[in-house]
């Protein structure tokens, strides 16, 4: 880990903590609302929640890719963080992750599926995803049109996702 990295976490996480206040005490003028969570096993202990605005997504390891997937026609340029440092981040210690959609619908993960290039996306050819597009985020995995038809990472890439609980 580079001597940046602690700065950069600290600050991911300050900005987390910030969001949090805010959801629970009512929105202040100005304020993005948290859109993804993560609980479980995580940097503060069972029972603490790591909550994450659009400002402490876009601080961390973002990448943008281009890949196929079967709810979509050809090649899609898809931006987000990394999995894995959305769960450095939040200091997640598990290995298996609980992915929760907005109607809770949910999908488990292999941990170690973050060192595949998976991203939580929020952006689709530049623009921020809506909910209406699979959005605000969706967990997307790089992979070829042959691999997508194969369907091998298919039922892991949950849209409109709001939670992870690290287990």
């Amino acid at each position: 880990m580079s001597s940046a990295a602690p700065l950069s976490r600290r600050r991911v996480l300050l900005g987390a903590s910030a969001a949090a206040c805010l959801c629970g005490g009512g929105a202040r003028a100005g304020a993005e609302e948290t859109l993804l969570t993560l609980s479980g096993l995580v940097d503060r202990g069972a029972g603490s929640d790591v909550r994450f605005d659009a400002a402490g997504l876009r601080a961390l390891d973002w990448r943008e890719i281009v890949t196929y997937t079967i709810w979509t026609e050809g090649p899609q340029r898809l931006a987000g963080p990394t999995l894995a440092s959305v769960l450095e981040a939040a200091g997640a210690r598990g290995a298996w992750l609980d992915a929760v959609a907005l109607n809770d619908y949910r999908v488990r993960i292999p941990a170690s599926d973050a060192g595949l290039g998976v991203i939580v996306a929020m952006e689709r050819a530049g623009e921020r995803m809506a909910i209406r597009d699979k959005g605000p985020l969706w967990i997307i995995y790089p992979q070829t049109e042959a691999e997508a038809q194969i369907g091998a990472h298919n039922e892991r890439m949950i849209w409109q996702l709001r939670e992870i609980v690290v287990r």
